[in-house]
């Protein structure tokens, strides 16, 4: 496994993060979640639940039998999404 430091300025909760497809269990602003899901990567459930709720992206509901909790999986970026990204 790959791992890089954290940019200068970043939290130490940024310390390290994993260099790969996956971006579970990184503490990341909204920004960063919606450049990883576009590239991609994979995003943690309270990820997923935050950008979710608050409009950013669309998901669809995969719950099953042996799910503890709710669990979506991310479908698409929306308009207000593409804003953040693009910096508006």
């Amino acid at each position: 496994m790959e791992f890089e430091q954290a940019r200068e300025g970043e939290s130490t909760q940024h310390n390290l993060a994993y260099k790969g497809r996956f971006a579970v269990g990184v503490p990341m602003n909204d920004r960063e979640a919606l450049e990883a899901f576009n590239r991609g990567e994979k995003l943690d459930q309270p990820t997923i639940k935050r950008l979710y709720q608050e409009g950013l992206i669309e998901a669809s509901d995969v719950t099953h039998l042996q799910s503890d909790e709710q669990e979506l999986l991310p479908t698409l970026i929306t308009e207000k999404g593409r804003r953040i990204l693009e910096g508006r």
